[in-house]
């Protein structure tokens, strides 16, 4: 029996077949757009384009500054900004340039660390931080006057 015979003959086949047949239509026109990113996957194209600044803005000015310098430099200064003394990252200069390129998958690497030391600070901040929206100095009301 052929496949066309099959499904002239049965009409719980074709039925099947032909919703079968519309899912995968609707999945795929869901896939036509771009892929939505995680947060941390936004994070992640946010830091690579500051670095990328700092880089341009500091080659800019001394054209051989190192990258693996320049990385470190921008750790720093992206730890201030969120209240990290040290990332603890171990730039090692031969991987972050690899045939005289930046190692892409090496630097977010790093970044992804960072990222990771960033979340955890906050969500360590969130968890102290009092209850209510108040400053939790005072149990009780404060009386009126």
């Amino acid at each position: 029996m052929r496949l066309l015979e099959l499904l002239e003959y049965d009409p719980r086949i074709a039925g099947a077949a032909s919703k079968a047949a519309s899912g995968i239509g609707q999945a795929a026109d869901k896939l036509k757009g771009p892929l939505p990113l995680t947060a941390k996957m936004q994070d992640m194209e946010t830091y690579l384009a500051s670095f990328n600044k700092y880089v341009n803005q500091k080659r800019s000015k001394t054209p051989d500054y190192s990258l693996s310098v320049a990385f470190a430099d921008w750790a720093k200064t992206q730890g201030d900004k969120a209240g990290i003394d040290s990332f603890n990252l171990k730039v090692e200069p031969d991987k972050i340039v690899q045939n005289g390129k930046p190692n892409s998958k090496y630097v977010r690497g790093l970044i992804s660390k960072m990222i990771d030391a960033i979340n955890d600070k906050a969500k360590a901040d969130d968890a102290r931080a009092p209850k209510g929206g108040g400053s939790g100095m005072f149990k009780t009301r404060p009386e009126k006057f």
